[in-house]
This record gives structure tokens, C-alpha cells and sequence, in this order.
């Protein structure tokens, strides 16, 4: 059902892609094409309480500009909160590395002391294109931490008013309900393909 994305000397957390009946890979009409591969381990301290980017990846000039166009964004993020602050996980789009607010939630905590960890994949298609664009994401997360429940939401969220004509920027940011200098969040992978 997947590979992992990466070769592995020692045990440890890994990427893997997942890859469904409706994605397939290979050669020619579907193959899925990578856009950025960053391992750069993104460390931001929120002491603010807005959406803080952290890894971003530029897709290509009207790359996903038509309706169906695909994109699946693999990483992996460490939420810390410095305080009971609620903290929250969302994958954003925008004509910027700063994301904009066109954010998508898909995990959070509750006011907790506890950090989290997770591994999500988020698959994007294009409802409408052109400058007010509707994209259509559904998130595979794994979550690991304790503490107060982590809660995965609605198993599909819409990103829209996205302009799709010109470059588009994707990635995961955090937020936390209290701003803190120990609120910490960070990503260490971020995968984007373009899957057709």
C-alpha cells in the first residue's frame, strides 16, 4: 500500500507515501511528479497566537489551475506547548511562503502541557480553479502524544479562495491559543507531489 520515502540505517520515525487505487504511479498519464523534498528540520517559537508557516513548498505557475488537478503534501511536526495553551496543526495554501489564511485545521489539543507528534498526509484536488479556487483536501494522520485527547477533524476539509493562476505555496503551520516563548512547533520533512 505504500513505500517509505527514504533509505534507514537505524530505527526511528520515517515518511512513508501511501498510494490508493485512484493515485497510481508509474509512467506516463498519472505519474506523480515531486515539486520539493525538504528535510530541513523548521523550528518556530509561537509567542504570538496567529498561524506560524513552517516549511513551505512553491508549486509552479498555474500548475494546479484546472479543476481535478492534484497534489498530496507528506510531513511530519512536533507540537510543544509551553503553557495549557491549546495548540493546533493546519495545512495552508496561499500566493506566499506566508501561507495567507487560506488554512485548513486537521489536528489539535486541548489546553494541555503534553507535546504531540504527527505524520500526516494530505491529499488536495482542485474543486474550481482560476483566481477565487476551491481546493478540496483529505488528511491520512497518524498522532502520537498524551495527555488531554488529540482529535483528528472532519476527515475532509475545503481550502478556498485560493488564486491557482499563479505560483501556490503549500505547507503545514501551527498556532497555539496562548501565545508563549516555550510554545514550540516544528516540522521535519515536507514532501509535496503533484499527482497529475
Amino acid at each position: 500500500i505504500g513505500h517509505v520515502l527514504t533509505t534507514n540505517s537505524t530505527a526511528g520515525l520515517y515518511g512513508v507515501e501511501l498510494l490508493g487505487p485512484e493515485f497510481p504511479s508509474g509512467s506516463g498519464a498519472g505519474t506523480v511528479k515531486t515539486i520539493c523534498t525538504n528535510t530541513t528540520t523548521v523550528t518556530v517559537s509561537a509567542n504570538v497566537t496567529t498561524q506560524q508557516p513552517l516549511q513551505t513548498c512553491q508549486i509552479p505557475n498555474g500548475a494546479l489551475n484546472a479543476v481535478g488537478k492534484t497534489f498530496r503534501a507528506t510531513f511530519l511536526a512536533n507540537m510543544i506547548p509551553g503553557g495549557t495553551a491549546a495548540s493546533i496543526l493546519t495545512l495552508g495554501a496561499g500566493t506566499t511562503a506566508a501561507l495567507g489564511s487560506n488554512m485548513g485545521t486537521f489536528a489539535q489539543q486541548a489546553s494541555n502541557t503534553t507535546g504531540w507528534f504527527t505524520s500526516a498526509q494530505v491529499t488536495c484536488v482542485v474543486q474550481t480553479s482560476g483566481t477565487s479556487g476551491t481546493l478540496k483536501c483529505i488528511p491520512i494522520v497518524s498522532v502520537y502524544g498524551t495527555g488531554s485527547p488529540i482529535i483528528v477533524l472532519d476527515p475532509v476539509f475545503f481550502l478556498s479562495l485560493v488564486n491557482l493562476t499563479g505560483p501556490v505555496f503549500v505547507g503545514p503551520s501551527c498556532s497555539f491559543t496562548t501565545g508563549s516563548a516555550s510554545n514550540i512547533c516544528q516540522s521535519s520533512t515536507l514532501i509535496v507531489e503533484q499527482l497529475n
